[in-house]
């Protein structure tokens, strides 16, 4: 069967639901007027290929200067190691009043070359002997966490915002980014290596599956998996990192791609969740679906009565559950974890009603 790719526009299943708690979102200012201050773009990628450009939102710039732009790999701490990722995978750059209120793109001395699900940083930092008064525009949002982004103005600190760098590969793609949660959801169901936690679904139509995305406190290293209709056959697996990602007793969203894609079947069962590496616990965010709800429109529920589409919270007791009959669901809620899908079965009954109601296109 042949497939429609949605290269520009993935559906993220279960919609994610974009709220905040009180206001609207803010913009948020980084200040970079000391050499070798920093801010940086930190995550996965999520494909291979080769990264030559750089953009970056500037709010404006108080005194002219020079910027490095640099792509470098990660510490153990989540944080730019201060080693380019391949040699020459940097620029310098004049900036000047020209520059006030403006995305600047540059390219890179010599392109990263990275893999499907490579942890890059990305830094802006302010150069040594003509040293800016540089001021980035970053989007203040509730909750931030994949990707997130790194301030040194003398210390590294994790800076949970929306990060204002955007890497480009050389075919003209950006490396993509979730759309993240303005608020956390009002409940939260525990997870522990003991009890897996998460969604029970089924698709109107073949698709690829790229990845996942949940909203969860993780006290631990966790795993999410991908569970074959037989509720036992682990059809992807991805670690989810405790660490700088996150901050305690908080709930972040994250967004992470599989070593390969995975290929589902329309009409048929998956289950998604969570497990914990320890017996510490960890939370997951949920809701409830409104009773006798049916509709779909601007909502990111799915009812579980709908002939063509469904997703409802399931947990299973042992975090080796060995069949249906070790897993419990609960129609009448909803986990915030789903899956990520970049293609879909042509001509499939019912695709475009989907995307309209329940899928989200980006």
């Amino acid at each position: 069967m042949a497939f429609t790719n949605l290269d520009v526009n993935w559906l993220e299943f279960p919609k994610i639901a974009s709220y905040q708690q009180s206001g609207i979102p803010l913009t948020d200012t980084k200040v970079l007027d000391a050499s070798g201050e920093y801010y940086a773009w930190c995550g996965p990628v999520h494909k291979a290929g080769t990264i030559t450009q750089v953009g970056f939102t500037i709010r404006d710039l108080v005194a002219d200067g020079d910027a490095d732009i640099r792509v470098e790999t990660l510490n153990s701490s989540g944080q730019p190691s201060g080693t380019l990722w391949d040699t020459n995978t940097e620029v310098t750059v004049s900036l000047t009043s020209a520059d006030d209120a403006s995305v600047k793109w540059v390219t890179l001395t010599s392109g990263a070359s990275v893999s499907t699900n490579d942890w890059i940083a990305v830094k802006v930092r302010a150069n040594a002997s003509s040293t800016p008064n540089l001021r980035l525009r970053a989007f203040d949002i509730w909750q931030a966490g994949t990707p997130y982004g790194v301030l040194d103005v003398g210390t590294p600190s994790s800076d949970l915002v929306s990060p204002p760098i955007y890497p480009k590969y050389s075919d003209g793609d950006l490396v993509r980014t979730p759309q993240p949660l303005l608020n956390a959801p009002n409940q939260n169901q525990f997870f522990s290596n003991a009890k897996i936690v998460g969604n029970k679904f089924r698709l109107p139509f073949d698709a690829t599956v790229k990845g996942f995305w949940l909203n969860a406190d993780i006290n631990a290293d966790a795993t999410f998996r991908l569970y074959d209709s037989d509720g036992s056959t682990v059809l992807a697996s991805q670690n989810v990192y405790y660490g700088v990602v996150r901050a305690a007793g908080d709930v972040y969203p994250r967004w992470m791609i599989f070593d390969s894609d995975v290929s589902l079947s329309a009409n048929t069962w998956y289950r998604i969740g969570l497990v914990s590496g320890s017996a510490t616990t960890s939370y997951i965010s949920k809701t409830n679906i409104p009773s006798g709800y049916t509709g779909l429109t601007n909502c990111w529920w799915i009812d579980p009565d709908d002939p063509y589409a469904a997703c409802y919270h399931t947990e299973a007791s042992s975090g080796t559950p060995t069949g249906e009959g070790d897993w419990t669901d609960t129609t009448s809620q909803v986990c915030y974890i789903g899956v990520i899908i970049t293609e879909i079965s042509e001509y499939a009954p019912y695709s475009f009603a989907f995307i309209r109601r329940g899928g989200r296109m980006r």
